[in-house]
């Protein structure tokens, strides 16, 4: 008699465990899905972009903050990216920043001034009408930390913003 009282107790004990064990996946599956839930409101990316200033066209005071060479994958060209800060009438104020300027050099291998470049006719006047030196590398340092009169335009699309357009003279630091 023991024997038959003692398989149903077992029996029951099985069906607590077995219960408890399903309470618990079932538990256990909540918090996942409630957690699943959650982070998919923080797995969504944050989309940044490049927020060009705008401003009216004409001409400006401006202020070459940056130079950088660099290679354009979407053209196939080297280019270098002048950034300007362009000024009030009496240099005292900020209308816009980083107004960009591009200047080609070239589709080779590396970048090359050709004579007949927007680089290199750049690159003299910022050097006052001088040519460089034979062996001279062409920094885009000339351009850095000077003020010049620039022609703004803007760009055309969905989204325009201002560009140089071109440097009328420079104001500051014949090299």
């Amino acid at each position: 008699m023991d024997r038959k009282m003692a398989a149903p107790q077992k029996h029951r004990q099985q069906q607590t465990i077995i219960t408890r064990v399903l309470s618990n996946r079932e538990t256990i599956r909540t918090i996942e899905q409630a957690r699943d839930e959650a982070s998919h409101a923080d797995d969504e990316p944050e989309i940044g972009w490049s927020d060009y200033s705008h401003i009216a066209a004409g001409e400006y005071q401006a202020y070459c903050r940056a130079a950088k060479i660099y290679f354009d994958a979407r053209y196939k060209r080297w280019t270098c990216l002048l950034r300007f800060d362009l000024l009030s009438d009496d240099c005292q104020r900020v209308l816009a920043e980083r107004i960009p300027y591009w200047l080609s050099l070239g589709y080779g291998k590396k970048p090359h001034a050709s004579r007949k470049g927007s680089y290199f006719t750049a690159w003299l006047d910022a050097n006052g009408g001088h040519r460089p030196p034979q062996n001279d590398r062409f920094s885009p340092r000339i351009f850095t930390r000077r003020v010049c009169r620039v022609r703004v335009g803007d760009t055309s699309g969905k989204a325009p913003y201002s560009v140089v357009r071109e440097i009328l003279r420079w104001e500051t630091g014949e090299r």
